[in-house]
């Protein structure tokens, strides 16, 4: 058997270390790939950005560049980035 795990991005080509080709472990095989919800993560990428015009200060800008940024490669580092800009943003007028 053959199972893929499928990360959540814009970009859909290989790009090892996120992505892993075919390898085999013991009696099954294993692969890593990107691309899938590739168009709703595109609009929400460009909703994103159009929000960046109104952050309030710079926790805020990092924090959305880090999202886009997971968002459009797949790259958990760069949420968890974008998660640390938004724990130091203290007091924002409207949390969700």
């Amino acid at each position: 058997p053959l199972y893929t795990i499928h990360l959540a991005s814009v970009e859909s080509s290989p790009k090892p270390p996120l992505t892993m080709e075919k390898e085999k472990y013991k009696n099954a095989y294993f692969q890593v790939t990107r691309g899938d919800y590739a168009a709703l993560l595109k609009l929400a990428n460009e909703n994103l950005a159009k929000a960046m015009e109104y952050a309030a200060n710079d926790n805020e800008r990092n924090m959305l560049k880090h999202y886009i940024n997971s968002f459009r490669e797949g790259d958990l580092n760069e949420h968890k980035e974008g998660s640390r800009f938004w724990i130091k943003d203290k007091g924002p007028i409207i949390e969700t």
